[in-house]
């Protein structure tokens, strides 16, 4: 090894020099890699914001179709309780509809008890009086 290899302040300069270098490359680079990740956060914030306003959407969506559910539910109890309210009625309606055959039924069973009830007491009578 020579003393000139040794040299302090060539090692110094050398150093300095691959210092720079490296300063000049790295920076250069450093600066291209937050251009680059800027962007592409950029990208990102975009992207989410999309993905954002699309699931807002979305939900929107669903509340609204929940809410019309909840109402269907609603409406077919109502028509639920309207449809048995109208058996009521329907059934009491046949019943009144079933009425007068019973009663013409009725009024002829009563003619002819009365009638038979009449020709016995008219028999009796005349039994009685010597007929």
């Amino acid at each position: 090894m020579s003393s000139e290899d040794l040299d302090p302040m060539e090692m110094c300069r050398s150093f300095d020099q691959l210092r720079q270098e490296h300063e000049r490359t790295l920076l250069a680079e450093a600066h291209r890699n937050d251009a680059a990740l800027k962007e592409f956060m950029q990208r990102c914030a975009a992207a989410k914001t999309l993905a954002v306003r699309y699931l807002f959407r979305r939900l929107r969506s669903v509340a609204a179709l929940q809410t019309r559910i909840r109402e269907q539910g609603q409406n077919k109890s109502v028509i639920r309780e309207a449809l048995a309210t109208q058996k009521v009625a329907i059934a009491d309606l046949e019943h009144v509809e079933q009425m007068p055959a019973a009663y013409v039924l009725a009024c002829l069973l009563m003619e002819f008890a009365r009638q038979w009830w009449s020709c016995e007491w008219v028999d009796r009578l005349i039994d009685r009086c010597g007929g």
